[in-house]
């Protein structure tokens, strides 16, 4: 859908706009799901804040659609036993949410539309002894992303302080900055495909700062297909930033048992895969 506008509605809020002009099938969370998911534009490019204030001659262009509602999919469980649960968390939904849905308790967060493995506790006590082993970094863990450009090299680390530059309707937005303001930061890449605009890496951050691998990749003059947060504000290739929690390893803290999990590709990631005609270096 797509408006012009006009002078009564100018220093209106864009989703105060869109409430005003949309079909009334939409709901309020409709409207602010399809602008918080790269759905709407101003003036040609992506806006993602609700906030946004508007001005006579500003044309307004979105694709509306239900937000989705989500239930617990059997599909997504990758493994569960008296102490824990691990699940392909899919996009569209906080960590946070998702363990209240499951009703779970958090042990970590993936961003609201990173996909894949996340781990899941029981019990208080495994909580905190599987945060501990997070906090030990003694928990493997790798992600892979589809990233526009080329790395400067086919396999590197980055070791780049990260702390909060700004916020904005509750959403923080990251960055490389200097101790004392920014905390440590670490992360190993390798690529394992390109073309000739894109590149597929894996990634294996060593600490675990917010936006981590986003804040790194895009400063590494790559960031993340669909990332606009961290990289351009254009017309997305993807409605989300194309990352994936691909795999998590670590030792049992009650059996000592040696434990792997790997989520699979999710549709949107592989898709973009084979239409891009990504191959191996």
């Amino acid at each position: 859908m797509k408006w012009t506008v006009l002078s009564e509605d100018s220093g209106v809020r864009l989703l105060s706009f869109v409430r005003k002009h949309a079909p009334a099938i939409f709901s309020t969370k409709d409207l602010r799901f399809a602008i918080e998911h790269h759905k709407c534009s101003l003036n040609k490019k992506v806006e993602r804040f609700c906030s946004k204030k508007l001005q006579k001659g500003d044309v307004v262009e979105i694709t509306l659609e239900h937000k989705p509602v989500f239930t617990f999919d059997p599909t997504r469980l990758l493994y569960e036993d008296d102490s824990f649960l691990v699940y392909d968390k899919p996009p569209q939904i906080s960590s946070p949410d998702l363990a209240s849905l499951l009703k779970l308790l958090l042990v970590h967060r993936l961003d609201r539309d990173t996909t894949g493995v996340l781990l899941l506790a029981k019990q208080k006590s495994m909580q905190k002894g599987l945060e501990e082993l997070f906090r030990a970094r003694t928990i493997e863990k790798s992600y892979v992303a589809i990233v526009t450009g080329r790395l400067p090299t086919p396999k590197g680390v980055i070791e780049k302080p990260i702390g909060k530059l700004s916020e904005r309707e509750g959403e923080g937005l990251w960055g490389i900055v200097p101790p004392p303001r920014g905390a440590a930061a670490k992360t190993f890449w390798e690529v394992e495909s390109t073309s000739s605009h894109f590149s597929y890496v894996r990634c294996k951050p060593v600490t675990g700062r917010t936006h981590q691998i986003r804040v790194h990749l895009s400063h590494l003059g790559c960031p993340i297909v669909g990332d606009l947060r961290y990289g351009k504000r254009e017309a997305p290739l993807s409605f989300r930033p194309l990352l994936h929690a691909s795999t998590l390893a670590f030792e049992h803290p009650l059996t000592k048992e040696k434990m792997f999990f790997e989520a699979p590709l999710p549709e949107d990631f592989q898709h973009f895969a084979v239409e891009k005609f990504l191959k191996r270096s």
